[in-house]
């Protein structure tokens, strides 16, 4: 028989996702594996452009431990995966001939590891991973099956929340989305999955593979369920020979609680080559070698540990410790407080960036590693609750989040709420923020935001809260102008006022009676009595270099047990090194400026031969211009923080975002000077003033700007200013995020992103009315850009890859399939005039990551230097 191309040779297997034969590739000669997928997705338009989209998604894998999936491909209405074939025994086949023995079982399971790791790399989660999905080749080569199918069927079924083992949908073909002797505890409770739930997979195959027997088996998929969520595998039929460092490692892979489970299959690759390594003749002589270094790197542990557990200690005296950590990648600059402790100094969070992607780090102090917190990228300014089980951080967009540190997606408490300088969390469970340029206050279960303060003559903005305890008053830094004016006050909720306390900012209370503020980039401290909410005695400087940015926002923390992070000035994680790069259509790069800088928002000009740049540094943002010809940079904004620069149409303006207490939309001459004109400050704008606000695109013509803006209600949203009625209305403002809207050049229609499906994608939509739209990305995508001519449209991808997509607008839209053209290695470009080229902002030569200095029992050393006597 035939299908299509492919010769099938035999039946392989079938099972609830389909039948499998091997077959042979007659345009390529080579033999292939082909799944026919049931009938039921080709009756289902929906469930199958899911499974398509999730099917390039799983097609990108390239890794030597994973069987390819080559592609999708439809015959006759037939429709049918197609795969790379491997010859040899599955694992399930292997066990079945008995246990295997220690040294074979850590190769095999290193290989799948690999592979498990190079896909969660990826955020890609295999989700039935079983000793049937795993094919050992002749010459011992593992190649995991059927990497993330389960995914794709799920992402089409109902109810989509659902991935237990009796979740199915329509005939008997029964479409199971998971194995219940391999399910992990939150996978059989129909919970979220990350990750971890491959982690438990993998310690029940490794404990099947040791032992012979499935770790939970019961009669019924029911009895299995049961014993998973109950139950513990009877170790003892471990052998007794195996190493106690593999039992370890079966065990802390199949933990429960997924806090306490082996938290990334990297770790037990590399136990996994340890172990390995250790078996084989050559490691004997180097196992002594290394006892004196274990032994040695043990007792500066044990000393550290003993060091911290004083601190809790009655009997001893706590002893001052000043040690340093790096952080997992750059600690961004001018982004407000990077740094967080829980109240009883176990944990501590950051921001950082690293390959391209920034997030929220989680230090547990008793451990040697920082982990990633999922689902906190493009976050900021993390705070914990009160017990440390929650961390809260603000969201682009001005969003105010929380998620728990035992697992779970983020949890919205305000949406577009302008948390600015992230938030402190009340024992009363009240978080309290900056909204716009004054403070609010939000139940941390989440409602509608109250306004604390109002900004008095001459102020421009209040931030940094801290609630003092009981939740009866906060301290607060006010700013009038500039950092230089800066002080720090105090509101009474009780009397509903307020009062100015000393000159400086960003105030941290410490139960020791002080309160610790930053002053010319140095810590400084000062007695304070919380009960009449007076200060004692004079301010003293503690701590010198303090990393301090424009704003005021100091890069310190500070616990209740007497533990103090901070970043130092000299650290050499001190902003993002980016290169421009100037890029063909076949990927080909070539240096545009060598020198590296916190570039970002490039924009050609409407001639090709310059370039507008926004660039960070010192914790300030401006506008500047690059001259391709000259190769010159000129600054063009002289604010505190300007930006997301664009030209006019007819190249002799250009218009940015500027924050000076609020938003603004300004333009002027380029080159021109300082002399501005702010667009927005006469005109209507139906949304708080305080809210984010970015130009995006001028209609061919100049008369109309489409630009984002950010409103309590409803996120994002993209709105038009219209110079000839001299009036902004909503284009796109809807319950979804909108954003990155670019006018065609012909001015007759808009691309943009949303998140209306759930993921980030681009649209096509007619102007003006807005009244049709045509989705143009495929598996997501977003920051579309037009070629000069409209004859196509790019934007990146999901994964990073920069897109095009050709389009015919008269006499009707057309469409054409979005192809790729390159890897991007960060998600910031322009388009030149031409469309051949390509000036793309380079993450991949990232400054070295961040230092964070800790000093453990810190507060000795405040309560010697500032006493509270009097």
């Amino acid at each position: 028989a035939r299908l299509g191309t492919y010769e099938i040779l035999e039946p392989v297997g079938a099972g609830g996702m389909g039948e499998v034969y091997r077959a042979r590739d007659t345009r390529l000669d080579r033999h292939v594996a082909i799944k026919v997928l049931p009938e039921a997705f080709a009756k289902d338009e929906d469930r199958l452009a899911r499974f398509k989209r999730e099917a390039r998604l799983l097609a990108q894998l390239n890794h030597s431990n994973i069987a390819t999936l080559h592609g999708l491909e439809e015959h006759l209405g037939q429709l049918f995966l197609v795969m790379e074939f491997v010859e040899g025994e599955t694992l399930r086949e292997r066990i079945a001939k008995g246990p295997l023995p220690v040294e074979e079982s850590v190769s095999l399971f290193t290989q799948i590891a690999e592979g498990l790791d190079a896909a969660h790399e990826k955020g890609i989660v295999h989700r039935d991973l079983k000793p049937a999905n795993i094919k050992i080749g002749p010459d011992g080569q593992v190649k995991i099956l059927d990497f993330g199918l389960a995914k794709a069927i799920a992402s089409g079924t109902q109810p989509q929340r659902s991935e237990a083992p009796t979740a199915t949908k329509g005939t008997a073909l029964g479409l199971i989305l998971g194995t219940a002797p391999y399910m992990s505890p939150e996978q059989a409770s129909g919970k979220p999955v990350d990750k971890r739930t491959d982690i438990w997979a993998f310690g029940c195959c490794l404990f099947e593979a040791l032992t012979g027997q499935v770790a939970f088996l019961g009669e019924t998929a029911s009895e299995t369920i049961a014993k998973i969520l109950e139950k513990e595998p009877d170790w003892s039929r471990l052998p007794q020979r195996t190493p106690k460092t593999l039992v370890n490692l079966t065990r802390r892979c199949l933990e429960k609680d997924t806090r306490r489970r082996q938290r990334d299959i990297g770790d037990a690759r590399v136990e996994l080559d340890t172990r390995e390594a250790a078996t084989t003749p050559e490691a004997s002589s180097r196992r002594a070698q290394a006892i004196g270094l274990i032994l040695g790197l043990s007792v500066g542990v044990l000393g550290i540990l003993l060091l911290w557990r004083s601190t809790s200690s009655d009997e001893a005296q706590p002893v001052i410790t000043r040690f340093a950590v790096a952080a997992e990648g750059v600690l961004p600059r001018g982004e407000g407080p990077l740094l967080a402790l829980s109240r009883d100094g176990r944990t501590l969070a950051y921001v950082a960036v690293r390959d391209g992607v920034r997030r929220i780090y989680r230090r547990d102090m008793e451990q040697f590693e920082d982990e990633p917190i999922q689902g906190t990228e493009n976050a900021n300014m993390p705070f914990f609750s009160p017990d440390g089980a929650w961390i809260g951080f603000s969201t682009r967009g001005g969003a105010l989040k929380k998620m728990s540190l035992a697992g779970g997606p983020p949890v919205t408490i305000c949406v577009a709420c302008g948390a600015g300088t992230g938030g402190t969390w009340g024992s009363n469970d009240v978080i309290v923020f900056q909204k716009g340029g004054v403070l609010a206050m939000v139940p941390a279960s989440g409602g509608d935001p109250t306004d604390i303060t109002t900004l008095g003559e001459g102020e421009t903005i209040h931030r940094q809260p801290e609630i003092l305890p009981g939740g009866r008053a906060l301290l607060f830094t006010s700013i009038s102008g500039s950092i230089d004016n800066a002080s720090i006050e105090v509101h009474s909720f009780d009397a509903g006022e307020r009062r100015r306390l000393f000159d400086g900012a960003h105030p941290f209370y410490a139960p020791t009676g002080h309160v610790v503020f930053v002053r010319e980039q140095s810590l400084w401290a000062i007695a304070f009595d919380a009960a009449t909410l007076t200060t004692k005695g004079e301010a003293i400087p503690l701590v010198e270099g303090v990393q301090v940015e424009r704003g005021g926002a100091t890069q310190f923390a500070l616990s209740d047990n007497g533990t103090l992070a901070y970043v130092p000035i000299e650290s050499a994680g001190h902003g993002v090194g980016r290169a421009l790069d100037w890029v063909d259509r076949q990927g080909n790069r070539t240096p545009l400026e060598q020198e590296q800088r916190d570039f970002s928002h490039p924009r050609f000009s409407p001639d090709g031969r310059r370039i507008l740049l926004q660039i960070a540094e010192e914790g300030q943002k401006d506008v500047w211009l690059y001259d391709v010809e000259r190769d010159t940079l000129a600054r063009q904004t002289f604010d505190a923080i300007s930006g997301a620069p664009i030209w006019t149409p007819d190249g002799a303006r250009l218009t940015y975002a500027s924050y000076t207490g609020t938003w603004g939309v300004f333009w002027k001459l380029v080159e021109g000077g300082e002399d501005r004109e702010q667009l927005l400050d006469h005109v209507t704008v139906q949304r708080n003033s305080s809210y984010e606000k970015e130009p995006r695109s001028w209609s061919p013509d100049g008369t109309r700007l489409a630009f984002q803006n950010v409103g309590p209600e409803t996120g994002a949203d993209i709105w038009i200013l219209s110079l000839d009625e001299q009036l902004a209305s909503p284009f796109l403002a809807t319950s979804a995020n909108e954003d990155w809207p670019v006018f065609s050049p012909d001015g007759q229609w808009v691309a943009y992103e949303s998140d209306e499906s759930g993921r980030r994608e681009v649209y096509l939509t007619k102007y003006p009315g807005a009244e049709r739209k045509r989705q143009v990305s495929i598996a997501g995508g977003g920051n579309p850009r037009w070629k000069a001519d409209g004859s196509e449209l790019f934007y990146i991808s999901e994964e990073g890859e920069l897109m095009a997509v050709t389009v015919v607008t008269t006499p009707t839209l057309q469409l054409g399939a979005p192809h790729a053209l390159f890897e991007l290695s960060g998600r910031d470009y322009d388009v030149h005039p031409s469309g051949e080229h390509f000036l793309i902002v380079s993450t991949e030569r990232e400054a070295e990551p961040g230092q964070i200095n800790i000093v453990l029992n810190w507060f000795e050393e405040l309560k010697r230097l500032v006493p509270t006597d009097e």
